[in-house]
């Protein structure tokens, strides 16, 4: 036989149940502190969220106040019924149950303490289960399957499916043989602690040993796997159920349907459900849950309206619950889902936070922005805190109805609430703020989106950029940056402009490198606007490496090559690059000024380069240019010295060095000044 666990786990159950046992037959000490640490206090609240009394409330092992326990039974009961009722009013821990058992004048058989211990499983008492077990096999009493079935039963209903396990192991260390009963029991067990793969284990384990599941065996192993999240396994066992001859009751459909509307089965929900009316199995209100639960999801409002009038012939009773999924599936069809909020309120209920949501968001898509953001105030009035998601949609309704000073009011109140935005909601606001000039709250706001960790589109940026000024247009850049923008070149523009306003010249020179990387090519202003930057600064060589890397393929304007030519003749030996930028000049055609041609001739004069000033001089005079002859006519002088042949070599040895001929310039091509 396959076995359900592996060694450790049997190991970890077992050590459980001997840790259990001693608990138990120590007696009281342990058991009564047990008791006050379990037993709710008043400021409690139930599972459906209304407050619990500190005297009445059950505890989660069943446990009652002495108030709420009635009056005492006999301490000596005479008979079955006697010592039933002693049990039932006993407190599980204490040692009064065990006391009870010894003062009784009935001594119960296997079958009697079986009746006990189901009558513990019905009240939810597992712990009493338990005591009543270890006593009857101290007193030499034999546990047969039923018993042993009684008792799994009680542990699962209370969620105790590793106590199911363990006592599951002594069964069969006791080799009492397990029946269906037992295998269904410990399925159910394992169900309500979802534990579907274990579930599954006791199953197949069932099987092998040849005994054949039951209806009920199927719709507990269907209720695993639902919980289990496994909608695919759950149809397969259903069609397995069915190919068997059993009939699945109301209980069975629900966990079906849970199953597909946890998975988003709207096509497969329904088939079930049409299935279930073919069967004539009533729907009941966990049936219209699931159904309704899936619509909202899927936004089937037909099918929502649909059910909702189903539910309604049959007289199914509405809760919160039902009411909720009903807003929230029919938020499409708005005017429907008012009603059902209408009949709601006439029931004396208030929808959840997510069904409102769900009926603000219907109404804004509708571009009833009006009633959504009255709606928004209801939900308030009601004293619901709103989610992030409702501050999002109600954003929203205000961009549709131009309502910024709305906005960016419900933006205030959603950071005051401590909740997250997204980034559409972001977006909305600094459009608000933008509509209203108010970049100072658009500025706040952007930090926040930062601190955020939001990435906002670039174009959310450039309005605020360009109107505000100083060391704020770079802090806002650079968070930009950090948030994963990419910056696009009216950004980039603005935020260089203003670093050369403040003279930042490393920022601009980081900020020009970050834009070359960039898809998207700088224009030659931004060039131009860091070289000059970086000349004022007293950055000669970081201006001159910016204007070497585009200068053959950006043109500027006359102004910055003269800024340029002055960088390169503070440096005598830079008069060859001078000379160079001559023959650049010339192949993108930008036409030489009075100024250029002055520090050309310097140049020329610094490398006394004198056929060569002599030539420029030449064509820079045809042109109409007026040129100082100064340096023109110590060309002729130094000329004047050298033979013809000194005068070639010198013009060629000048010619190699700057990589080009002057003998190529053609006099005329430039315009003049």
């Amino acid at each position: 036989m396959t076995r359900i666990f592996s060694d450790a786990d049997w190991q970890v159950v077992e050590k459980k149940r001997h840790l259990r046992k001693d608990n138990i037959q120590s007696g009281s000490e342990k058991g009564v502190q047990r008791e006050k640490t379990n037993k709710p206090s008043s400021g409690s609240y139930s599972k459906n969220g209304d407050r619990a009394s500190g005297s009445s409330s059950r505890g989660s092992s069943g446990r009652r106040g002495d108030a709420d326990r009635g009056s005492k039974p006999s301490d000596k009961p005479k008979d079955l019924e006697g010592l039933s009722a002693g049990v039932q009013w006993a407190r599980p821990g204490t040692g009064e149950i065990a006391k009870l058992l010894e003062t009784s004048s009935f001594k119960p058989g296997p079958p009697a303490y079986t009746t006990l211990i189901k009558a513990c499983g019905r009240a939810g008492h597992w712990e009493k289960a338990l005591e009543l077990y270890e006593y009857m096999k101290s007193h030499g009493v034999v546990a047969n399957s039923i018993t042993f079935s009684a008792l799994i039963n009680a542990c699962g209903k209370c969620r105790q499916w590793e106590k199911a396990l363990e006592l599951f192991t002594q069964m069969r260390e006791n080799d009492v043989e397990a029946n269906i009963f037992t295998y269904s029991a410990l399925i159910s067990a394992c169900a309500k602690g979802k534990q579907w793969d274990r579930a599954t284990k006791v199953f197949d384990e069932m099987q092998e040993a040849g005994v054949a599941p039951d209806g009920i065996t199927y719709s507990a192993m269907i209720s695993a796997c639902e919980k289990g999240r496994q909608w695919g396994r759950a149809l397969e066992l259903f069609r397995e159920m069915e190919s068997a001859g059993y009939e699945a009751n109301v209980i069975t459909f629900n966990s079906l349907l849970c199953a597909c509307d946890r998975a988003v089965q709207a096509q497969r929900a329904f088939e079930l459900y049409e299935k279930m009316k073919r069967a004539h199995v009533a729907p009941d209100r966990n049936t219209y849950a699931a159904l309704l639960s899936l619509c909202e999801k899927v936004k089937d409002s037909d099918q929502a309206l649909a059910l909702l009038a189903r539910a309604k012939e049959t007289e199914v009773p509405f809760d919160a619950t039902l009411y909720n999924s009903a807003i929230g599936a029919t938020s499409k069809k708005w005017a429907k889902a008012l009603e059902v909020l209408h009949e709601m309120r006439n029931a004396g209920l208030e929808p959840s936070v997510p069904a409102f949501t769900a009926l603000i968001s219907g109404l804004e898509k509708a571009g009833e922005w009006e009633q959504a953001l009255g709606m928004f105030d209801s939900m308030l009035a009601a004293g619901k805190l709103p989610s992030a998601l409702t501050y999002s949609v109600a954003l929203s309704a205000c961009e549709k109805g131009r309502q910024r000073a709305k906005a960016i009011e419900l933006f205030d109140s959603l950071l005051k609430a401590g909740l997250p935005a997204d980034a559409a909601s972001y977006g909305l606001v600094v459009t608000a703020c933008e509509a209203t000039h108010n970049w100072k709250k658009a500025l706040q706001v952007l930090e926040v989106c930062h601190t955020a960790g939001i990435v906002l589109g670039t174009h959310m940026y450039s309005s605020v950029l360009a109107n505000i000024e100083g060391a704020k247009v770079v802090e806002l850049f650079d968070g930009m940056l950090q948030a994963g923008a990419v910056p696009d070149g009216p950004s980039s523009e603005i935020v260089l402009a203003e670093c050369e306003k403040m003279g930042h010249a490393d920022r601009a020179l980081q900020l020009l490198e970050q834009r070359e990387a960039s898809e998207e090519r700088p224009p030659a202003k931004l060039y131009g606007s860091v070289i000059s930057l970086c000349a004022r600064k007293g950055k000669e060589a970081d201006a001159l490496a910016v204007f070497e890397r585009v200068k053959t393929n950006v043109v500027f304007d006359a102004k910055l090559y003269n800024a340029v030519l002055a960088l390169l003749l503070r440096t005598p030996a830079h008069w060859e690059k001078c000379l160079k930028l001559y023959e650049v000049l010339q192949s993108v055609g930008v036409k030489c000024d009075k100024s250029m041609a002055a520090s050309f001739m310097e140049a020329c004069e610094k490398g006394q380069a004198w056929s060569t000033a002599k030539l420029y001089y030449e064509e820079l005079s045809q042109c109409g240019l007026e040129v100082d002859d100064a340096v023109y006519q110590k060309a002729l002088s130094e000329l004047g010295q050298s033979t013809p042949k000194e005068v070639e070599e010198s013009s060629q040895k000048l010619s190699k060095q700057l990589n080009f001929s002057a003998k190529e310039f053609v006099p005329g091509q430039w315009g003049g000044a």
